[in-house]
């Protein structure tokens, strides 16, 4: 995480040396904001706000969590444990009053929290998912890979190969072309070489 930029405007960089620097943005140009006298740093209330976001937000990343943006007292961890209709799940915690949810893209499972609440919960799951969308099979393709494609309504066989700037791509007989995570792919299977059961 290079420049950390917390909910008042304030940004946080972590320098190699170790050291940070706390800046304010909203001015017209970044100033360094903290005055060294001696061993002591004085900084603005504010700037203490954006340091505790830095340091909150690094730890959601090494706890491997996502926190919800507009609501930041709602974390939501992914769910690999359980798997509700083969749809990916994940545990929506209030952090102020501990309420767990287990959600899946289609909603809400299982509530420990009160039924009022069950709208932010469903919220922040739908965040989450919207923000970390599904990966399909076809998005991680290969070079020189057979596969059966569903796009634009039609279905028939690709080949992946590399383009000029070495990203990997689907083309087609007709001479049609698809980058591997093009939205207009519905539905894929690889053909070739067979997927090991």
């Amino acid at each position: 995480m290079n420049t950390f930029t917390a909910s008042n405007g304030g940004s946080v960089e972590r320098l190699t040396s170790g050291r940070y620097t706390v800046t304010d943005v909203t001015r017209e140009r970044l100033n360094e904001i903290a005055t060294v006298l001696g061993r002591t740093v004085y900084l603005e209330p504010g700037h203490i706000d954006a340091l505790r976001e830095f340091f909150r937000a690094e730890e959601d990343k090494r706890l491997g969590r996502w926190r919800w943006p507009e609501t930041p007292d709602y974390v939501v961890y992914p769910d690999s444990a359980r798997k509700y209709i083969t749809q990916p799940a994940v545990i929506v915690v209030n952090e102020t009053d501990g309420a767990t949810s287990y959600c899946g893209r289609t909603g809400m499972y299982q509530a420990s929290g009160a039924g009022a609440e069950d709208e932010l919960i469903e919220a922040a799951a739908r965040a989450y998912f919207d923000a970390h969308p599904e990966q399909k099979p076809w998005h991680n393709a290969d070079v020189d890979e057979a596969w059966e494609l569903t796009a634009n309504g039609d279905t028939g066989p690709f080949v992946t190969k590399l383009t000029p700037s070495g990203a990997v791509h689907f083309l087609a007989g007709n001479g049609t072309t698809f980058i591997v995570e093009s939205p207009e792919i519905t539905a894929g299977r690889r053909i070739y070489p067979e997927v090991a059961s």
